[in-house]
């Protein structure tokens, strides 16, 4: 099992980090225990004596499980040596980089990258302060509104813990509803949850039932709009104050998820736009103990570890009114990721991706890519692909084929292959027909054999 690596057109993953995933294949048994404080220690001693009185494994799950010295390697670094080589070969690099931008981190565990992500961002800034970029992304100001920001964003100016402030039922949140009580916003805001919920009781009397012309743009679930109706028919006839506090709750809890350049047909005037910022400052100075770690705040100086990569490096939101804003940023921030030399520490950010149920977060060409380099990290003597690359387009296919081709020289490599011409790689050929062996030999010469099979299928592409 140690020494043949195979892999098919389904890749089995585990819910886990691509990292995980990845090094599964190396790890056979625990190679070194686990380090643990004394009174951690203890506890895990008690935990593998109960696994052994019910009959499970009593194997350290936290232990060193990957013998480096098997598999030729050095230490760590050279693990990750070799785990991006894998990935290289696999076509994958550039996935793992685009995944990398997407995780969040721990800022004890890395602080030498968050210190180079804050230098990322200032170029960045210093970038959009040109006045052709200017437009491009709204920077997070603590004294500005943000037209890009939904409501709830420039309220909290940060990234909210949906523990203690759920996005979906803010309008019946206390400290919330009394931050706007005191900004004297609270009337306003339960008429405008009125006025967007009319609008698209209007508008969906007009669109044919199961369109997804809405269902983008609505803040509220469509199949949850009927509940709102009575609401919307009740404030019309007895007036707003007639509602009662579920009521009230339920219409205030929508315009926190409303984008002003977005949402253009609400009108937020500039005294409105005051208030908010007014009780952006009172959220923050009277935000309860219990609470205190609920919300962490935007600060420009500051790495926030409730953000992306990616967000923490353009630390703002994409300008929805400028054509092509987030292409023009997105070339702009890799320019400045290549300046820097971050590249290769965000593909080992990328490491740590969670990848979902059986793969689910990733699309069908990254989960055989992934199979892919798992299966060449392992360095078997034989590697057999069945099928491996169907969901590759055909530049990624030819990469990956030449890649494992050029690093398994010498070595067995059996590929049942989608593509006849492809064949022409490798030094010998196996034409299957109907489940038989139709004719093997070389490509040079099945090619040119009459009434061959490969022949056909080569004519066929």
């Amino acid at each position: 099992g140690r020494r043949i690596a195979y892999v098919g057109s389904d890749t089995g993953l585990a819910t886990g980090t691509v990292g995980d995933n990845l090094h599964y294949v190396l790890k056979h048994r625990p190679v070194r225990p686990a380090e643990y404080e004394p009174n951690e220690a203890a506890a895990v001693r008690r935990a593998l004596a109960e696994a052994a009185i019910a009959g499970n494994s009593t194997d350290d799950i936290r232990a060193q499980w990957i013998d480096h010295e098997a598999l030729g390697l050095k230490d760590e670094p050279d693990l990750k040596r070799s785990t991006l080589k894998a990935l290289a070969m696999a076509d994958m690099i550039e996935d793992v980089y685009q995944l990398g931008l997407r995780v969040t981190i721990d800022v004890k565990r890395s602080p030498e990258l968050v210190a180079r992500l804050l230098k990322a961002r200032a170029a960045m800034r210093a970038r959009l302060a040109d006045q052709a970029n200017a437009q491009l992304v709204e920077p997070f100001d603590p004294a500005k509104f943000i037209m890009n920001a939904t409501l709830a964003e420039n309220l909290f100016f940060g990234t909210a813990d949906p523990a203690a402030f759920d996005p979906e039922t803010l309008g019946s949140n206390a400290y919330v509803l009394a931050v706007l009580k005191q900004a004297e916003l609270g009337d306003e805001f339960l008429a405008i949850g009125l006025t967007v919920i009319g609008d698209l009781l209007e508008l969906v009397g007009d669109v044919s039932e199961g369109s997804t012309l809405l269902a983008d743009v609505s803040v509220v679930k469509l199949d949850e709009l009927p509940d709102y109706r009575p609401v919307v028919d009740k404030a019309k006839r007895e007036g707003a104050q007639s509602l009662g506090a579920e009521e009230q709750a339920m219409m205030m809890s929508v315009p926190f998820k409303l984008v002003p350049t977005r949402d253009r047909h609400v009108q937020m005037t500039d005294a409105f736009k005051a208030k908010i910022l007014e009780a952006r400052k009172a959220f923050a100075a009277g935000l309860p103990e219990k609470l205190k770690d609920s919300v962490e705040f935007f600060d420009p100086q500051k790495f926030n570890t409730a953000l992306t990569l990616r967000d923490n490096i353009l630390f703002g939101k994409i300008a929805l009114n400028q054509a092509q804003a987030l292409q023009r940023a997105n070339a702009m921030m890799a320019e400045v990721i290549v300046e820097l030399d971050l590249h290769d520490a965000i593909v080992e950010a990328g490491m740590g991706f969670q990848v979902g149920t059986r793969g689910s977060r990733l699309s069908a060409a990254q989960r055989q890519k992934l199979g892919v380099a798992r299966a060449t990290l392992k360095r078997p003597d034989l590697l057999v692909l069945a099928a491996a690359t169907t969901a590759l387009d055909a530049a990624s296919d030819s990469r990956v084929v030449d890649g494992v081709l050029r690093e398994f020289k010498g070595v067995g490599v059996y590929w049942a292959l989608q593509k006849a011409s492809t064949a022409k790689r490798f030094g010998r050929v196996v034409v299957m027909a109907d489940g038989r062996v139709a004719e093997e030999g070389s490509f040079a010469e099945l090619e040119k054999k009459e009434g061959s099979v490969l022949a056909t299928l080569l004519k066929a592409e």
